[in-house]
């Protein structure tokens, strides 16, 4: 398959009809994502006669000579294209084909390498036998975490305390749901992300005073294009007294919904007030069919981690992809 394969650039119109049609399809590669992610990106595309059979993300640097890292760009990388109607072992030889012709196209082309793939993409043999067994450069392979959790649930007529998805809460989680209701918390849900946008500023004024005004100005570029395209809600979390006390930004696309953002007020605090966002969110988005599974993207720091598998979701890895023409890892 890879002496009949080609490498070329690929359209934004190209780009999403791969995202849309792959089964590693996600919000943070489609082309108006990017275009507000705050770094120059690069679309390639893998073709076999006519048809495309992969497409290749990169964020890359201001003089576009190195693939780096984003922080907004959770997954990048490649995307496949494949016919779903060929066998497991065929789709697998194909993939296998596929990555090893990226890898040989992307090392002449970039010095640097940066790709943070989705977790539906699995094997990294192609990676790992780049240059095996030389002393040329090699692909460094970490390991990252996600959690998903299943909201059909939601849609069924079981009492919220009935239902498994609430027995199956951290303890901690099912009692500050509990005692958000008993304090009377308020839940909206919006599509003007003003007030998210003048949490964010406030918190990192006080917690970051370093922090990047191109930061912020990425996070309320995303924010708003993502509400613009319909693909997000902004959920806002109110105590019995009206004082807006945490704020969380969720987007979707076809296959599920990812949290994106959240923040607290620097003034008042609640201990119930993200475990209460998040639950608010779920049922919303699973009352109103956005989509069946929510994604924590990234449980992959202490805190925010045992927080987010708080919610009993399922484990999931994902992998990251490093490669420096002047550095060698070893296998």
């Amino acid at each position: 398959m890879s002496n009949k394969l080609t490498f070329s650039k690929c359209s934004s119109e190209e780009w999403d009809l791969i995202v849309d049609n792959s089964n590693q399809s996600n919000l943070f590669v489609k082309s108006y994502f990017l275009r507000n992610s705050g770094s120059k990106f690069h679309l390639w595309k893998i073709m076999q006669g006519d048809e495309i059979k992969a497409g290749i993300c990169l964020n890359v640097d201001d003089l576009e000579k190195n693939s780096i890292e984003n922080q907004f760009v959770i997954h990048n990388g490649i995307f496949f294209n494949l016919d779903n109607d060929r066998t497991l072992a065929k789709k697998r030889e194909d993939e296998f084909q596929i990555i090893s012709f990226a890898i040989s196209n992307l090392v002449s082309k970039y010095d640097e390498i940066f790709l943070s793939l989705d977790p539906k993409v699995f094997d990294m043999r192609p990676f790992q036998w780049h240059n095996y067994n030389t002393q040329d450069p090699k692909f460094k392979i970490s390991i990252k975490y996600t959690s998903t959790l299943d909201l059909s649930e939601f849609n069924s007529e079981k009492n919220e305390d009935e239902m498994n998805i609430f027995k199956n809460l951290e303890p901690v989680r099912r009692y500050s749901i509990r005692q958000a209701k008993k304090e009377k918390f308020i839940v909206k849900f919006s599509d003007k992300p003003d007030k998210f946008i003048d949490l964010y500023q406030k918190f990192l004024k006080k917690n970051k005073p370093d922090f990047s005004h191109k930061e912020i100005a990425t996070i309320s570029n995303i924010v708003k294009e993502v509400l613009i395209q319909k693909k997000g809600i902004v959920s806002y979390i109110y105590d019995d007294s009206k004082n807006l006390i945490y704020s969380l930004v969720t987007g979707w696309d076809n296959t599920k919904a990812y949290y994106l953002y959240g923040v607290g007020s620097t003034e008042i605090k609640k201990p119930w007030q993200g475990t209460a966002g998040l639950w608010s969110t779920f049922k919303y988005i699973a009352n109103n069919n956005y989509a069946k599974i929510y994604d924590f993207e990234g449980v992959n720091s202490p805190n925010r981690g045992w927080f987010k598998l708080g919610f009993s979701g399922d484990l999931v890895s994902y992998y990251q992809i490093k490669y420096e023409k002047r550095k060698v890892y070893t296998n």
